[in-house]
């Protein structure tokens, strides 16, 4: 039952930027960066906001620990960070209660959290969503690495 309703979930990402688990479970996503351009040295603040518009709490069930993430995507939508986090096989739940909710990452150039250097410098996409990988996600922010 639990793979039927991601099933469902994945396909109308296609049409909307709401997550839709049922005709009355609308969630919100979005991203923003407090930067534009990363340099070397900094660090980037990602920001997922997540809005439940309904008058009740709304509780989701995910397959995984992971349940807040984001992704840095080449322009062809490859990801190429973080490429290593490792979440726990544990079935988890979260309750998003009506109103607005953040969560917030840094991230500062590098593939992975455990190996040196950073990915090259160029235009990426950067987005936020629920679980790992998302299942729903935010449109996606421009980030320029140099």
């Amino acid at each position: 039952m639990t793979r039927l309703c991601l099933v469902a979930v994945v396909s109308l990402l296609g049409c909307s930027n709401e997550l839709l688990l049922s005709p009355d479970l609308p969630l919100k996503l979005e991203v923003s960066l407090d930067r534009q351009v990363l340099t070397p040295g900094d660090t980037a603040r990602i920001t997922l906001t997540i809005t439940n518009p309904s008058l009740s709490s709304r509780t989701i069930q995910f397959p995984t620990t992971c349940q807040l993430s984001f992704q840095v995507r080449s322009p062809l939508g490859v990801p190429v960070a973080p490429l290593d986090l490792a979440c726990g096989g544990a079935i988890t739940y979260r309750t998003f209660s009506p109103g607005v909710e953040t969560a917030e990452f840094t991230w500062s150039g590098e593939p992975t959290p455990r190996s040196p250097g950073r990915v090259a410098p160029g235009e990426y996409l950067v987005v936020a969503g629920l679980g790992l990988p998302p299942v729903a996600e935010s449109p996606p922010v421009s980030l320029r690495v140099e």
